[in-house]
């Protein structure tokens, strides 16, 4: 990770990458656009990505991941897409602020979400 440091975006969509999201993947301060969708990642999301403040764009969909994505990604000041395979009955992951959701086979499709506020100002997901 060390040699990706000033790295601002990193696609990585489509590859033939397994195994789990690197912890360090939070160590890229630089880094707004990070997109693994489409490759054999799996595990949970490292709740260490929300450490990367300047994410802008994070695409996580279309891939093996479970659990819940993580809530300190949910409040990173400038993050404005959050797509991961968060929709249907037997969604893949849990997400509380995806701004689009998707889900696999045998029905493969993606929906953008709208928020809404609530009367205490907070956001949420529709």
């Amino acid at each position: 990770m060390a040699i990706l440091g000033k790295k601002e975006e990193l696609h990585l969509y489509g590859n033939y990458l397994q195994g789990e999201m690197p912890k360090e993947i939070g160590n890229l301060p630089n880094l707004a656009v990070l997109d693994v969708s489409f490759t054999y990642m799996e595990g949970i999301v490292p709740s260490q990505l929300a450490d990367a403040k300047n994410l802008k764009e994070v695409y996580l969909d279309n891939c093996n991941f479970v659990g819940r994505i993580p809530n300190g990604l949910c409040k990173l000041n400038h993050l404005s897409v959050l797509s991961a395979d968060c929709l249907g009955r037997n969604a893949e992951v849990k997400c509380d602020c995806c701004t689009i959701c998707c889900q696999g086979m045998p029905d493969p499709k993606c929906v953008e979400m709208k928020k809404s506020t609530d009367k205490r100002g907070t956001t949420k997901k529709r």
